[in-house]
C-alpha cells in the first residue's frame, strides 16, 4: 500500500524553469489525500518558489526544498533546516567570483539574495521560477543563514559541477540540479536523506513510498523510496537506477501514474 508520494518538480512535473504545471495535478493530490496518501514536493527550488507552483494545495502537502536542506509541513511549519556554515559559504562565493560567465544566488530561510546584475538570469528567476529576491552590492556583506548556493552555468551543469565537487565535496554537498544549475548545500542535506527523515517522522515504511525524478539531484530521492520512477526525459543515470521509466510528456506522465492509485 502506498502511503507517501515524493516528486521532483522541474523536469518531472513541469518544464524546467517555469510555473507551467498541469492544474489537474491539484485535484489528484486532493483525491490522494482523501485516500490517506500524502504528497511531498521535493525540489531544488526554494520553499517560496515551490509555494508559487503548488499554491492551491500547499496546505495539503509537505515540501522538501533546497535539495533537502529544508522540510516544511503544510506550508507553515518547519520540520528541518540544514545550513552551510559561514566560512564555507564565503570560500564558495570567492571561488565562484573567479569563474567566467556564472551567476550565483544564496537562498536563506528569509529569502534569496544576489549581487550579480545579469538581466537574463534575473528575468529567468523572476518570470520563470517566480522567485522574489533582494539585489545587494555584496552577498557577503553580513553573515547569513545559508540553506543553498545556486549557480547558473551556461554550459552543461553535469560537467560544470565536476571541478566544484572536487574542490568542495569535503565540506558541502555539490550536485547538478538542472540542465544549467549546480547547487551547494549542507554536507548532510540531500533529497533522499530528507525523504527518509520525513518517512520516519510520519511512521511510514520505505516500501510504502513512491518517488519520481529526472536529474542527478534526484538519485538519492529515488533510492530512498520503495518504488522509484524516472521521468520520460530523465538523464541516463536516473533511468538506470529507477525501477520504472515513464513514457509520455512532462505534462502528463507522472499525473497518469498517480491516477492509477485512484
Amino acid at each position: 500500500m502506498v502511503k507517501l508520494i515524493a516528486s521532483d518538480l522541474d523536469g518531472t512535473l513541469l518544464p524546467e524553469g517555469t510555473k507551467d504545471i498541469n492544474p489537474k495535478l491539484y485535484d489528484v493530490i486532493r483525491a490522494l489525500k482523501a485516500k490517506g496518501i500524502i504528497f511531498a514536493a521535493a525540489s531544488g527550488r526554494e520553499f517560496d518558489t515551490i509555494r508559487t507552483v503548488m499554491d492551491p494545495v500547499v496546505s495539503d502537502i509537505y515540501c522538501i526544498s533546497n535539495n533537502g536542506a529544508r522540510i516544511m509541513e503544510y506550508g507553515n511549519k518547519e520540520l528541518l533546516k540544514l545550513s552551510i556554515d559561514w566560512k564555507t559559504t564565503c570560500d564558495i562565493i570567492k571561488y565562484l567570483r573567479t569563474l567566467d560567465d556564472v551567476f550565483y544566488a544564496i537562498n536563506t530561510s528569509e529569502g534569496t539574495i544576489v549581487d550579480k546584475k545579469d538581466p537574463e538570469i534575473l528575468d529567468l528567476l523572476t518570470n520563470g521560477y517566480g522567485l522574489k529576491f533582494k539585489l545587494l552590492e555584496d552577498v557577503l556583506e553580513r553573515e547569513i543563514d545559508d540553506l543553498k548556493i545556486s549557480v547558473y552555468v551556461r554550459g552543461d551543469a553535469g560537467e560544470a559541477a565536476k571541478p566544484m565537487i572536487k574542490m568542495f565535496s569535503d565540506v558541502t554537498n555539490v550536485t547538478a540540479a538542472g540542465a544549467h544549475w549546480v547547487d551547494f548545500i549542507h554536507s548532510d542535506a540531500d533529497k533522499g536523506g530528507s525523504l527518509s527523515k520525513l518517512l520516519n517522522m510520519l511512521n511510514i515504511k520505505r516500501e510504502e513510498c513512491w518517488s519520481f525524478g529526472d536529474n542527478y539531484n534526484d538519485i538519492t530521492l529515488l533510492e530512498a523510496a520503495g518504488t522509484s520512477f524516472a521521468a520520460p526525459d530523465a538523464v541516463d543515470k536516473v533511468k538506470e537506477i529507477a525501477d520504472i521509466t515513464l513514457a509520455g510528456s512532462i505534462w502528463d506522465a507522472v499525473l497518469k501514474q498517480l491516477e492509477t492509485l485512484l
